[in-house]
């Protein structure tokens, strides 16, 4: 599994290293005239955290999950009760 991550994630870079080489040439070669640019490359796009702290993630997750240890704290005392019956 580690070994096929390693190699996703190579194959990643070799992609955005090949994008950034060909964005490069075609910027250098392209008109002048044409007022269309070309995307930027997004370095950190699958690490986006929209100006969140870790503590602001983690009072999410809590605030996400609370429910749902709620209902299986309430479900374990229902089943430990139905079970001393």
């Amino acid at each position: 599994m580690h070994k096929e991550l390693s190699r996703a994630l190579s194959a990643i870079d070799d992609a955005r290293t090949e994008y950034s080489d060909q964005r490069s040439r075609l910027q250098a070669t392209g008109d002048s005239a044409s007022d269309m640019s070309l995307p930027d490359i997004a370095s950190d796009a699958y690490e986006s955290n929209n100006g969140r702290t870790f503590f602001q993630w983690v009072e999410i997750g809590i605030a996400l999950t609370l429910p749902l240890i709620i209902f299986g704290v309430i479900a374990l005392a229902f089943f430990f009760w139905m079970a001393s019956r």
